[in-house]
């Protein structure tokens, strides 16, 4: 009995020393890295920190190792202009509504016997809401960037009227020019069917995700995940 006490304090012990060993590790890999900042880089750092945990901006701080190695680095000149450019995408536009007219597609057949097939069936479509992002890149302002939302969706006619029945396989993704920026989407997307001028004949969808950039500011390199929403709905007509 007293060799498996004693076995199994030794196990204990060995365990919390490894432990331990791992924390001062990380504290000093830490403490190193703090040590070779510059006093104005520590300053920074000190800014940015102070910058995230108030009310005028939303983002979050990552280091900057989390950020791929293919994501082109935007340099700052100072806090400041890293907080101008957050805001600017706060602000951004989150919701976009598009309108679409849709016919059942059955050629060749009389008006009754089209009305009577289009009652019975589903169809099939797919569709990308898309509007302008001008503060997706920074230094970008005006020129060509848009946010997405793509989708398949299924729809039949009732009376005459088209009406969404599913929607699914939600993606969003920025596309045209955008610099040191990308957009990661953190869910799968949800979709409300909802009436606007007839029955059903909406789908409002809504997707959540950060904008991941990374960026320097005189010399001090960090990461940032800027979240979002986005939503947007289209109209069959």
């Amino acid at each position: 009995m007293k060799k498996f006490c004693f076995s199994l304090l030794t196990a204990v012990f060995l365990f919390s020393s490894i432990n331990l060993s791992s924390v001062f590790a990380s504290t000093e890999e830490g403490v190193k890295a703090e040590e070779q900042l510059t006093p104005e880089q520590l300053q920074i750092q000190k800014e940015l920190k102070e910058l995230e945990s108030s009310d005028s901006v939303d983002f979050e701080l990552i280091p900057s190792e989390e950020v791929p190695e293919s994501t082109e680095i935007i340099n700052f000149d100072s806090v400041e202009e890293f907080e101008k450019y957050v805001q600017e995408i706060n602000q951004e536009e989150q919701t976009f509504e598009e309108t679409i007219q849709v016919n059942p597609t059955v050629p060749s057949l009389s008006k009754t016997t089209m009305s009577t097939m289009a009652a019975a069936s589903t169809y099939n479509g797919d569709h990308v809401i898309k509007w302008w992002a001008p503060f997706s890149g920074f230094g970008m302002t005006g020129l060509a960037c848009w946010k997405n939302i793509a989708f398949n969706y299924k729809y039949k006619f009732v009376s005459g009227k088209p009406q969404f029945t599913s929607v699914s396989n939600i993606k969003s993704y920025y596309t045209g020019l955008q610099i040191g920026v990308s957009w990661i989407q953190t869910t799968n997307g949800s979709a409300s069917i909802i009436k606007k001028n007839t029955t059903n004949d909406t789908a409002k969808i809504s997707v959540k995700g950060y904008s991941l950039l990374g960026f320097q500011v005189k010399g001090f390199s960090v990461g940032a995940k800027i979240g979002n929403t986005w939503t947007g709905s289209l109209t069959l007509k």
